[in-house]
């Protein structure tokens, strides 16, 4: 909820400066976000799918067909191991076993630049309407900070050091999207945009690297860093022993893919406020 205020409060501040100026646009949108990464299998799980919301801010030149953007975004993202159930993966048994699992509130801002690919005019009862198909990049930071439910309780994945390292909660994101945008009036237009979002980073859900040693684990985060990198044996918490480590323990074991770098596929519908593009030549 605090997120959905600072956009809505974002929203708001820009209305005054930038609603009706000449090739100024500012507007929001609605949508779903989905993550790729090491607990997803394949394909695009209705369940595992959130709310997204964004405030943007758009200028362009009468001259051009490019348009430069900025935008804030919130959304939340989530997998988990029980993904590969039915997705005839060959490790299935094990990842059932190991049962992990996140969950993270995320927050983009970036700028970039949207391109018409094509565009014109339709007549609609008497009327005509502009519409354009575009392409758009941008490079942001993207804010996020994995975390998953454990004995009744809401634990930060990242402050307990899973695979005994740190990493910073921020990434360098960089979104391509192909959209379709036509207008309602001269000052309002909707559209529907389809993205993905590219990161340079393997920790969106904590998971990455290899397994580290459960000595070196409850020296940095205790017992629920232990339990935690491998969930199968979560029943016997937090009875733990010497001899329960040397079991179980298996450092330098491949726990996540390192060099597949973790995504974001969004879909949202937007609408947006303020002077129109004038390549519609009216």
């Amino acid at each position: 909820m605090r997120l959905k205020f600072i956009l809505l409060q974002s929203l708001i501040f820009l209305v005054p400066f930038f609603g009706f100026s000449q090739y100024h646009e500012y507007g929001f949108g609605y949508g779903g976000a989905n993550y790729k990464g090491d607990l997803v299998f394949n394909g695009v799980l209705i369940k595992e799918t959130h709310s997204l919301f964004e405030v943007n801010y758009k200028k362009f030149n009468p001259d051009s067909r490019f348009r430069k953007k900025a935008y804030l975004r919130a959304y939340t993202i989530s997998g988990a191991d029980s993904n590969y159930a039915g997705g005839y993966s060959r490790d299935y048994l094990y990842r059932e076993k190991r049962n992990l699992s996140f969950f993270s509130n995320c927050i983009d801002a970036g700028v970039g630049f949207e391109f018409n690919i094509i565009e014109g005019k339709f007549r609609f009862f008497e009327n005509n309407y502009y519409h354009r198909f575009y392409g758009g990049i941008s490079t942001g930071l993207m804010y996020f900070d994995p975390q998953t439910n454990f004995q009744g309780k809401r634990v930060k994945l990242r402050e307990i050091q899973t695979e005994s390292e740190k990493y910073l909660p921020v990434t360098i994101a960089f979104p391509f999207s192909l959209g379709w945008e036509t207008e309602v009036s001269r000052h309002i237009s909707y559209g529907i945009e389809l993205s993905y979002q590219f990161t340079l980073t393997d920790r969106l859900d904590d998971v990455s690297g290899y397994y580290a040693d459960m000595n070196d684990l409850k020296r940095r985060g205790g017992l629920d860093a232990i339990f935690l990198s491998y969930r199968n044996l979560e029943n016997l918490y937090p009875n733990i022993s010497g001899n329960f480590i040397a079991q179980n323990n298996k450092p330098k074991a491949l726990r996540g893919d390192p060099k597949d770098r973790d995504g974001v596929l969004m879909l949202k519908l937007y609408v947006q406020f303020g002077g129109w593009d004038p390549l519609k030549r009216y």
